[in-house]
């Protein structure tokens, strides 16, 4: 008979603007001496709550955000295909840079955004080494001069070093996708290599390949916040990561304190 030994609900509240911030739900069950199941919950905020604490803590957004990787500019928000910068754009208040090589997903993404002003589309394969520079040749300023709000990287290969050749124009989130199979310590990077099918995983070690995560090469989680060291993990998405600015993670206290090892075990 199994027994229920630990059961802890916790809300967190922001205690300057009194507004529901996060929840932890942990639920151990025992049979006499020995744990056989615990079971450990945490609600991950979304785009729009996180941006409403950083301005509720009175920082200026510019409602900017650069989406590599837009697919065909849909939110669905609540499945795995959510994507936070669609989610944002989608009101026509927020707009930004959205880049998509893939044809049949550009054509959808365009005639989505069509009409949409504020938004300006890009259909090209983005190599970290020369982002900035395509951004900068479809857009009619420097993105430099930009502040962006969000970073949202998914590529479906070396994320993180996308992510990070765009950190240095200091978006304040960064919500990029991870390799969810290594956690930390385990420090994966894979390069990013153009030309080569985004299911080809040859840059890993044979040996270092199941069939259990090989459709899932990418970054880990390690190795995605040691090429961010500005930023600070504020929550992990099954697959995806959300950072925050340095300057920012205050305002998101105690979760930009956890270590990573609790991220990716809550995530």
């Amino acid at each position: 008979m199994y027994h229920i030994r630990t059961l802890k609900f916790t809300s967190y509240t922001n205690l300057h603007r009194n507004t529901f911030h996060y929840v932890n739900f942990t639920l151990s069950l025992y049979t006499r001496e020995y744990v056989i199941i615990k079971f450990e919950f945490t609600t991950n905020m979304d785009m729009t709550r996180i941006f409403a604490e950083i301005s509720g803590a009175g920082v200026v957004l510019s409602s900017f955000v650069i989406n590599v990787g837009a697919a065909d500019g849909k939110c669905v928000l609540g499945t795995w295909l959510y994507d936070p910068a669609n989610c944002l754009a989608v009101g026509g208040v927020w707009g930004g840079v959205f880049i998509e090589p893939r044809d049949d997903r550009y054509a959808s993404m365009a005639e989505r955004f069509e009409g949409h002003d504020k938004v300006f589309t890009i259909h090209a394969a983005a190599a970290p080494e020369t982002v900035i520079e395509l951004i900068d040749e479809h857009i009619p300023y420097n993105i430099r001069d930009i502040d962006v709000d969000l970073l949202k990287v998914d590529i479906d290969r070396a994320d993180c070093r996308m992510a990070a050749a765009l950190s240095v124009l200091r978006p304040k989130v960064i919500h990029v996708e991870l390799n969810p199979i290594f956690p930390p310590p385990f420090g994966i990077a894979p390069e990013y290599r153009d030309g080569e099918d985004w299911t080809d995983h040859r840059h890993f070690p044979r040996e270092a390949l199941d069939t259990c995560f090989a459709n899932n090469a990418g970054c880990s989680l390690s190795a995605t916040a040691a090429l961010l060291p500005d930023y600070k993990l504020l929550q992990v998405e099954k697959e995806d990561a959300v950072f925050v600015r340095n300057d920012l993670a205050h305002i998101f206290e105690p979760f930009t304190s956890r270590s990573l090892s609790t991220h990716w075990r809550l995530g």
